[in-house]
């Protein structure tokens, strides 16, 4: 991404840009701030007046521990990042001290022209490895394109299993495709992750990785099938 090109991304004039950047470094550690859906959420906060998080607007729900981690490590994020993690994203946690719970739902803030985002925690996590998985989830959440918002709450009440099914046919039933497109996602928010100061304890390879996806993908042709059939498309699995 060249320099106009960011400039324009963020909302700024090439020279406003350049300064920004200047006092903000943090912020363009690579790959931090490579996509639009990044810089157009550093511009937001930059219009906004720059304001530092106010943890007090934390939409949470779940243990209390798992909270206190929380809160911990968007003390160690730059400002713009932790001000979009609190003020629109709803967080949930279930697994450390309950396995299910009921209660009534958080309302969400969703910023003008785009969504509001839900990030869902395993509690069961260790602690080592939580602090990680709030960023990464959080970068998934921070790199994602800006969406209208009400186009993207209709598609958020589509099953999981056929947000991947309708994935499968854009690629032609390609599995393999697919995977690479899933693990491309996933080594963004890793390495966004990593540049920010947050390493993942040791996990799973990317060989891994993407094997259960290109998996998760071929167990979804049947379905896949029939949503083509719903939608009139003359596709079908080979």
């Amino acid at each position: 991404m060249n320099m106009v090109e960011r400039a324009e991304g963020l909302g700024m004039s090439p020279v406003e840009s350049i300064r920004f950047l200047k006092r903000h470094r943090e912020l363009f550690a690579h790959p931090v701030a490579s996509t639009l859906g990044a810089l157009a959420r550093i511009g937001r906060h930059a219009r906004a007046g720059e304001p530092m998080p106010d943890i007090s607007r934390l939409v949470y729900r779940g243990d209390s521990t798992v909270r206190a981690i929380l809160l911990d490590t968007l003390s160690k994020l730059p400002p713009a990042i932790a001000w979009h993690l609190v003020e629109f994203v709803a967080w949930y946690e279930v697994g450390r001290g309950n396995t299910g719970w009921m209660a009534p739902t958080l309302t969400q803030r969703a910023p003008g022209g785009d969504t509001a985002h839900t990030i869902l925690i395993n509690g069961g996590t260790s602690d080592e490895w939580l602090p990680h998985l709030f960023v990464h989830e959080g970068m998934h959440s921070w790199h994602r394109a800006i969406v209208d918002n009400a186009n993207e709450s209709s598609a958020a009440l589509e099953p999981r299993q056929d947000f991947y099914a309708r994935v499968l046919l854009v690629y032609n039933y390609d599995a393999d495709a697919c995977a690479r497109h899933m693990l491309a996602g996933e080594r963004l928010a890793d390495e966004s992750a990593r540049a920010l100061g947050f390493l993942a304890p040791q996990g799973s390879s990317d060989h891994n990785r993407l094997r259960s996806f290109r998996d998760g993908f071929a167990a979804l042709r049947t379905r896949a099938d029939e949503i083509a059939v719903e939608l009139g498309l003359d596709k079908k699995a080979g």
